[in-house]
């Protein structure tokens, strides 16, 4: 007996990041468009909830993409912080807590790809998918290249870069230009 192919199984997508939350926006808004009434595919966000740490100001991602039907999934990140301050240690104990817990809910999502836009709370995503042999796809916005997606091009099948100058901080093999996503709006 033969098995059908179920053509409406929905593909997963893992977007993942930080301060390039219109970037991700249009892309999701085109993914939505390319699928139609009936989206081929299921959307996670995996970044911060609060976009200032000790105040309760949340995320554009965390406040718009549940509004689009994207599902919201704050990780529990730190940062390295470029001078010592007040948060310096509670986000230095937060970064390998949260390497767990991006692979725990990459291993509750099980998607098929990750698109990474950088920032802290995409590193662990990131490095996490790439141990599970999932594809990472990058996407840098601007011509300096920030750590995140730096110390996150060794994993990445592709580096998606807007700008000719961010080719030169990344292994050029893998570099595509592709400029930036934006919104119909804009």
């Amino acid at each position: 007996m033969r098995l059908k192919r179920n053509r409406k199984v929905k593909k997963k997508i893992v977007l993942t990041g930080g301060h390039a939350v219109t970037t991700a926006l249009a892309v999701v808004e085109e993914l939505a468009k390319k699928g139609g009434k009936e989206s081929f595919w299921d959307i996670y966000w995996i970044g911060a909830r609060r976009a200032v740490e000790g105040k309760k100001v949340p995320t554009l991602g965390a406040a718009i993409f549940p509004k689009m039907g994207v599902s919201f999934h704050p990780i529990f990140a730190g940062r390295l912080q470029r001078k010592f301050g007040f948060w310096t240690i509670p986000s230095l104990i937060k970064i390998p807590i949260g390497f767990l817990h991006a692979l725990v809910l990459l291993l509750r999502i099980r998607p098929q790809i990750i698109i990474s836009f950088g920032g802290f709370a995409a590193f662990p995503v990131v490095l996490m998918g790439w141990f599970l042999k999932i594809p990472i796809i990058i996407h840098e916005q601007t011509a300096a290249v920030g750590r995140a997606n730096k110390f996150s091009a060794p994993f990445a099948r592709k580096i998606a870069v807007a700008r000719s100058e961010s080719i030169k901080f990344f292994p050029r093999k893998k570099c595509v230009l592709v400029g930036n996503p934006v919104l119909p709006e804009i």
